[in-house]
């Protein structure tokens, strides 16, 4: 996939800087909008992009209370996070 777009691990790291800045408070929807103006030709490529991203353990999904089949997303590089 990255070398049909160049751009993807600037896309990861994007995506990986907004969900640990909001870790696991946002969904696939709200991570969208956050990165579609940098990138705005890789917004179809994005839920592959975290599922790459979480089958490498550098994210980790976690239910939607209010939306089930709509995770949030959380990184493993988050450092302050409540004991569950």
């Amino acid at each position: 996939m990255s070398q049909e777009y160049p751009d993807i691990p600037a896309f990861r790291a994007a995506l990986l800087d907004v969900i640990t800045r909001h870790d696991g408070k946002l969904t696939w929807y709200q991570l969208d909008c956050a990165v579609v103006a940098r990138f705005p030709h890789l917004s179809l490529q994005l839920m592959s992009v975290l599922a790459d991203m979480e089958a490498c353990g550098d994210i980790e999904t976690v239910p939607n209370p209010d939306i089930p089949g709509m995770p949030f997303y959380r990184s493993r590089f988050a450092t302050a996070r409540p004991a569950t």
